[in-house]
């Protein structure tokens, strides 16, 4: 075998490696590629997010003092909880408790 015979099989075999680098790349490409239904399905917020519960709000009937703000009768707010004369409410981002008396709720 000689030197002309010895690098035409040497260029053979690096062109098949390249070839099978090729098609394992591409094959790659293909399989990887995100399928849009099914991204679309496991992304889907129903699925991963529990359905969300509106919050119960209570209406204030008496004027209250919540921080330092002086809420009105009517103002609305997020119910977080009761323990007995107490209601524990939501008011722009935070929790609370103001007498039962002034809400809309009954007293137990």
């Amino acid at each position: 075998m000689d030197v002309s015979d010895k690098a035409f099989l040497l260029s053979l075999a690096l062109g098949l490696v390249g070839l099978v680098v090729l098609v394992c790349l591409l094959a790659y490409l293909w399989y990887a590629a995100p399928d849009p239904d099914r991204s679309a399905h496991l992304n889907s917020p129903a699925i991963w997010a529990p359905a969300a519960t509106p919050a119960q709000l209570v209406t204030i009937t008496q004027s209250v003092l919540i921080g330092t703000e002086q809420l009105p009768p009517g103002t609305r707010v997020e119910l977080v909880s009761t323990d007995g004369s107490i209601v524990h409410v939501r008011y722009s981002g935070v929790e609370y408790g103001i007498p039962i008396s002034a809400t809309d709720l009954k007293a137990p």
